[in-house]
């Protein structure tokens, strides 16, 4: 079995702490929520055995506010509030990264190559 990405195992323990100190909700209801069919997902995003997906990351924004800055990096407001033009652009910045590592991790499994 491969070793679990640090970076996934980060992301998971802030979508855990978000879910428990923030929302108050167990698994299951989060991802009823959510609209995924049962808590596998969440857990397996929780443990870092998962890339988070973009329907959670969308879905925790549209539902609860939580900022997907937050969740994949750790950084800005945790929750959506009045930002000033440059947390919104740093924010962009930050998507337009994590767009470029996947494209990139994309482009090396449609080439047959490991996807780190």
């Amino acid at each position: 079995m491969a070793a679990k990405d640090p970076r996934n195992i980060e992301i998971g323990l802030r979508i855990k702490h978000v879910r428990t100190n923030e929302l108050s909700l167990p698994q299951w209801k989060l991802a009823e929520e959510l609209g995924f069919g049962n808590q596998s997902t969440i857990a397996s995003y929780e443990v870092g055995a998962m890339e988070v997906g973009a329907k959670f990351l969308i879905n925790m924004y549209n539902k609860y506010g939580i900022m997907t800055a937050y969740i994949l990096h750790g950084t800005l407001p945790m929750k959506k509030g009045k930002k000033s033009k440059v947390d919104v652009n740093e924010e962009i910045a930050l998507l337009k990264e994590q767009i470029n590592i996947l494209t990139f991790r994309l482009d090396n499994i449609e080439r047959g190559g490991p996807d780190k």
